[in-house]
């Protein structure tokens, strides 16, 4: 038997079913309930669709139409007070050759054939409305104890019950039905309804609960999980286009929100782990990048090194962080060398920024003279300008300072190796065109990971990654965008720029033509990042191995900002020349112990 529930329109649906693959007559009805409801309807040329609305409306029925041949818009004209449902029907299918039967609150209408044909049909509809009484226990496949809170399902349906402490439950079924029976950790798994006590074994989803997760300083299987923690593979963080790892969390991890930030180039997102937890201190979560900790965000680091990235959220899971992990702990697991032939991958991807207005707008030339036409105290409104010549002048300032930001990124990596030694090699570039004119950022990385077994007790784990960022900021002003005038153009009447930061010409000369100043000013940053790991594994028994990670970070970083002094901010007691250099140095040596008790895995 096939079913095919379709057709919605407005607050109206009728399903249409396909009830079976022969034509029917009128013969044994099962449709005398409908002979109790009783109604009054006065319908001039509506459509039988209109009329089953009206029917479902008034006593909770659904119409099922077999083998979707009734033409549900043809006119009928119904005046019928106080008769039934199953009398109303009736003389409005009449014209179709049509009928009907009532089965479980629905009442299904097909055209009329054989008389035997329709006895079949409705003993099956008789046959489809047994049920049994199901009762059984739902236990654990290999050690036979009881699953409580089980849920047990009838499949296709949502009728359905959870299992008790003692893992029972009972259940009207339909008879022949399937039962689905799932639990968090378990397979989910599917038995044919009977009678008689049903004892359903399901067995553990052994793969999810063996896959090794990245928890702490160290891995941790899920099944060992005593906290709160949400991993992001790589397939479902390299969706967008962003130099910055902060971004990729963006939508991707329940209880994380993340800002997108100012949206000028390079700028990172802010990052709230369940909720703000604090009234004045920061909400940055803890990063750790490869079992190092490198504080509030992720530097420089490529997305496209990033292997995973594991979210712990609370106090169980953070706990091994002490007070650093009080807003939430990132950790993030870089990409490694697999063994077999080397793979080598490039991608280039480019995407495009456009400032957002929002509802917001500015007005043009003409609205703001009308605007200000609009004041009854004209007296007060006094400037030269002040005519209806204003209406024709109208520059657009947000036009003349934004444009279709360009991001693109280029990225190349080799894989490979042996069993013995494997190793992962990565150069990227990314190069990013803000929407705001003036801006530009430029970033270059390259990372080198190494995986080398020396020996059956000894495993040394060298890294090195480095990043070079470039900043270009002759950006235009953001708020000259909204508050100097259309009336007020940075170019005269030739075209050529006001040689001036506050043209008299102009209604409002205060607002500054930051156009004239950006012929000289300007600011460049130059950073650099480097980190080198030289992490080893000494495997002192079978059941115990001490771990040792070793890092070095070096940070430098130049900025240099230039005040022309025939700009406005170049004037007397203004500084002319900015050079700010910075030198960040950081050694991290981190020891743990790894211990074996049971198959079960103890850190120290």
């Amino acid at each position: 038997m096939k079913k095919n529930y379709l057709k919605k329109s407005g607050k109206w649906m009728l399903s249409a079913c396909l009830l079976a693959s022969v034509p029917m007559i009128p013969g044994t009805m099962l449709a005398t309930e409908l002979q109790t409801c009783i109604m009054a309807v006065q319908l001039d040329t509506t459509t039988l669709k209109e009329l089953f609305d009206q029917i479902e409306k008034e006593f909770s029925y659904s119409f099922l139409i077999r083998n979707n041949d009734i033409d549900l818009s043809e006119r009928v004209s119904v005046d019928m007070k106080n008769r039934s449902v199953e009398q109303i029907l009736r003389n409005a299918l009449k014209n179709q050759h049509a009928d009907f039967i009532v089965n479980d609150r629905k009442i299904i209408v097909y055209k009329i054939a054989s008389k035997k044909e329709t006895e079949t049909f409705v003993a099956s509809m008789k046959a489809q409305q047994k049920t049994i009484k199901v009762k059984g226990a739902v236990i654990d496949g290999t050690t036979g104890e009881p699953i409580i809170s089980a849920n047990v399902l009838v499949k296709g349906t949502l009728n359905g019950i959870s299992t008790d402490l003692d893992g029972n439950f009972e259940l009207e079924v339909p008879e022949g039905a399937m039962l689905e029976v799932s639990y968090i950790g378990y397979l989910k798994s599917e038995v044919k309804a009977q009678t008689g006590k049903m004892i359903i074994k399901i067995k553990e989803d052994t793969q999810a609960l063996e896959e090794v997760v990245v928890v702490g300083y160290g891995v941790q299987k899920k099944e060992s999980l005593t906290g709160a923690m949400q991993v992001v593979k790589q397939d479902k963080l390299l969706d967008i286009t962003t130099p910055s790892a902060e971004n990729l969390l963006s939508g991707k991890a329940p209880g994380v929100y993340v800002n997108s930030g100012s949206g000028q180039p390079g700028a990172t997102g802010k990052i709230v782990i369940r909720g703000k937890a604090t009234v004045n201190g920061g909400t940055d979560p803890l990063w750790v990048i490869d079992g190092v900790l490198v504080g509030d965000g992720s530097g420089n680091l490529n997305p496209m090194d990033i292997e995973s990235i594991s979210v712990l959220k609370d106090a169980a899971s953070t706990a091994i962080y002490g007070s650093m992990g009080a807003n939430g702990v990132i950790v993030v697991t870089t990409k490694k060398g697999k063994s077999g032939k080397a793979t080598i991958n490039l991608s280039a991807k480019t995407g495009i920024t456009q400032l957002n207005k929002g509802g917001f707008s500015v007005m043009n030339g003409s609205e703001l003279y009308d605007y200000y036409k609009s004041f009854s105290n004209q007296e007060s409104i006094q400037f030269p300008q002040y005519t209806e010549d204003l209406r024709n002048k109208n520059f657009d300032w947000w036009d003349c300072a934004t444009h279709l930001g360009i991001a693109q990124d280029y990225n190349l990596s080799i894989s490979g190796g042996t069993d013995k030694m494997k190793s992962y090699l990565s150069l990227g570039i990314y190069d990013e065109s803000g929407a705001v004119k003036g801006y530009d950022l430029t970033r270059y990385n390259f990372r080198y990971n190494v995986d080398y077994q020396v020996n059956d007790w000894l495993k040394i784990k060298p890294s090195v990654w480095g990043a070079r960022r470039d900043v270009d900021d002759k950006q235009h002003a953001v708020g000259s965008m909204y508050s100097c005038l259309p009336w007020d153009s940075p170019y005269d009447e030739d075209g050529n720029l006001y040689q001036e930061s506050q043209p008299v010409e102009w209604v409002s000369p205060k607002m500054g033509n930051y156009l004239y100043d950006l012929q000289w000013n300007y600011g460049k940053t130059t950073s650099y990042e480097f980190m080198g790991n030289f992490d080893f594994d000494i495997k002192i028994t079978d059941w115990l191995t001490f771990s040792s990670v070793n890092n070095y970070k070096y940070g430098n970083s130049a900025q240099k900002t230039y005040t022309d002094p025939r700009s406005s901010g170049g004037k007397a007691g203004s500084r002319l020349r900015s050079n700010r250099s910075r030198i960040r140095i950081k050694l991290i040596c981190q020891d743990r112990i790894h211990r074996m008790f049971s198959k079960k895995l103890v850190k120290t």
